[in-house]
């Protein structure tokens, strides 16, 4: 087979064979590797004590022979392809060169356990043939999703299905893209609860129904325990409650987080004040007394009692069970309660439009729901009557998530530079994760760190964390730098080490396949002031303001005065206003991203009049 047969992918898959039994699954595989970026091709899951037999060889052109039996053979390592690498740690055989075969046999414990297992077809490299048998006997029901260009053959053997495919393409890694959001194909096998299998048969509603009333009902209602603790905390904590029906809900979150912890998530000072008896204790979620008492609970106990406290404030509080887009999408069509991830809890405002909260992110703010379900759809249930029907959830709005960083530059012999970060919505969400855990000297560290691989040639002379821990807070950081500067020329870079709101990837591939998926709409706001050095002056740059389909850049300079002193004052704004787009509309989305990345890079030229 010649190198061109492979693509960009430099090795193609010449065989694959997989079956998938009740105890174990085993897996021979054939790879041809004809170039360096091929080798991610013979990479193999990490199985750690899981595998039970493993075998192979890696065949070089002159003949040589390297054989492996064990997998202490192999090295750990993050397979790379086509300029992407895998977020799994893989197991690469040895001995692997830009030019080699490699033969593999191994055999783990099965993949077919639990309540959903999905399968895919497709590899990140190309298959010439490929063979899956499937057990019919496992327990779990079985459907096929997303074949409607790829057509196995199929045939039975004793209790195995066998499925095979001929010339399978390789699974595009691109950026800005999730393979949920393309109709792959795969096998999905999963659990059906004994009580739901005679109405699974009987179509989507009929089903979604029936789960509503004996799954849902059941643990919001008889399977909640509380009593006289609950009751009297519970009119304590909604004391004085004001606004409309959306801000109570959220000053209700607000108050519970501040009095009950969330073990899911503890803060540094929380931690460390357990002692191990606490730290090992079982919370029972549906519990809502012994939740109290303690004051303490896990992410499912303080879902339950955000629910009751909205129940006992009578804002009739609804139920949306989602899926994490990242893994899969919910399917109403297809009839089984695993699909979803997660639960929110919806109030409807004065406008009839329903706003959702996450009780179990905790300082996740009131209102702010997390990206991965946002623009897709869930189960929406109404405990009035428990009915339920499908739910679309929009992404919200780019203005509910903003970081805004403020800059003042000190220009003479020595740059200084200091640094204000602010942060709003699922920005200050995903930013306090990081310092959530530590303490404030830890904390401080870790900013710095962070920060100093973005400010090259910077030496920060500061990194302060503010809020981590305060939920009615917005975190805060403050940096502080300095950098010899060039008396001979001057050019000024406004925003040294700013987060971008993107990450820019180093190379685009010439065509796109999948469709586009930004992380979330958002809007990060930048400004920078600086006093002109006596003597110099600033040479004009034009504004810039661009706008497309997918967000706006802006960004603008102008000169003031201050005193007998010029100051400058640079503001940039980028909007992401939009999520998903086809691929059809790559383009324009490369035209946007290069916006953004030359916006962040503009400097200001100064010069001696």
């Amino acid at each position: 087979m010649k190198d061109s047969a492979t693509g960009s992918k430099g090795a193609v898959i010449l065989s694959e064979w997989v079956r998938y039994g009740i105890y174990d699954t085993e897996v021979r595989l054939r790879v041809r590797i004809f170039r360096e970026e091929g080798k991610g091709a013979a990479s193999i899951p990490w199985f750690s004590s899981n595998i039970r037999e493993f075998e192979g060889r890696t065949v070089h052109p002159d003949g040589r022979i390297t054989v492996f039996s064990s997998q202490k053979d192999l090295v750990t390592s993050h397979a790379k392809w086509g300029g992407w690498e895998s977020k799994e740690k893989r197991l690469i055989p040895p001995g692997l060169t830009g030019d080699c075969l490699v033969d593999l046999h191994y055999r783990i414990g099965t993949y077919l356990w639990g309540t959903w297992v999905e399968i895919p077809v497709l590899q990140p490299y190309p298959v010439k043939k490929k063979v899956m048998e499937m057990i019919t006997s496992s327990g779990l029901g079985s459907v096929l999703m997303g074949f409607r260009d790829i057509k196995p053959s199929q045939a039975t053997s004793g209790s195995y299905r066998i499925y095979t495919f001929d010339d399978l393409p390789a699974d595009e890694q691109e950026p800005f893209s999730i393979l949920t959001a393309n109709d792959r194909p795969r096998f999905l096998f999963f659990l059906q609860p004994g009580g739901l299998r005679d109405v699974s048969t009987e179509g989507p509603e009929a089903y979604w129904k029936e789960v509503s009333r004996l799954i849902y009902k059941e643990r919001y209602t008889s399977n909640l325990d509380f009593g006289s603790t609950y009751k009297k905390w519970s009119k304590e904590l909604r004391k004085d409650l004001a606004g409309d029906r959306l801000v109570r809900a959220a000053e209700i979150l607000v108050r519970l987080e501040n009095q009950i912890q969330n073990s899911a998530r503890l803060t540094h000072a929380e931690a460390a004040a357990l002692t191990k008896k606490e730290a090992a204790e079982d919370h029972k979620a549906n519990d809502l007394d012994s939740s109290v008492k303690r004051r303490r609970t896990n992410g499912l106990g303080m879902h339950f009692l955000f629910y009751q406290l909205l129940v006992d404030e009578g804002l009739e509080p609804k139920i949306l069970g989602v899926a994490d887009r990242e893994n899969r999408v919910f399917l109403y069509k297809l009839p089984n309660i695993f699909q979803f991830t997660n639960s929110l809890i919806g109030v409807e405002g004065g406008n009839g439009l329903l706003g959702w909260f996450d009780p179990v992110s905790r300082f996740c703010p009131p209102g702010i729901i997390h990206p991965n379900f946002q623009g897709t759809h869930g189960l929406l249930i109404d405990p009035k009557d428990w009915s339920c029907k499908p739910y679309f959830l929009p992404p919200q709005a780019a203005v509910v998530n903003r970081s805004r960083f403020d800059y003042a530059l000190s220009l003479g012999e020595e740059e200084r530079f200091s640094m204000d970060g602010k942060f709003f919505g699922y920005p200050e969400y995903l930013e306090r994760s990081n310092y959530l855990h530590l303490d404030p000297n830890e904390q401080m560290k870790v900013l710095k760190e962070r920060m100093e691989s973005r400010l090259k040639g910077y030496t920060l002379t500061q990194a302060k964390v503010e809020n981590a821990t305060d939920a009615r807070t917005n975190l805060a950081w403050r940096l502080e730098g300095v950098r010899e500067a060039d008396d001979d020329s001057r050019r000024v870079l406004p925003f040294p080490g700013l987060p971008l709101p993107l990450n820019i990837p180093a190379a685009w591939p010439d065509k796109r396949q999948n469709a586009i998926v930004i992380p979330y709409c958002q809007q990060a706001i930048a400004t920078c002031r600086f006093l002109l050095p006596k003597g110099w002056r600033l040479i004009p740059e034009a504004d810039m303001e661009e706008k497309n389909s997918f967000g706006q850049v802006n960004w603008k300079a102008r000169v003031g005065s201050q005193g007998e002193d010029a100051e400058v004052e640079v503001t940039m704004v980028v909007t992401v206003s939009r999520m998903f787009a086809p691929a059809s509309e790559y383009e324009s989305f490369k035209q946007y991203i290069g916006w953004v990345e030359s916006a962040t890079r503009r400097t200001l030229s100064l010069e001696r009049p």
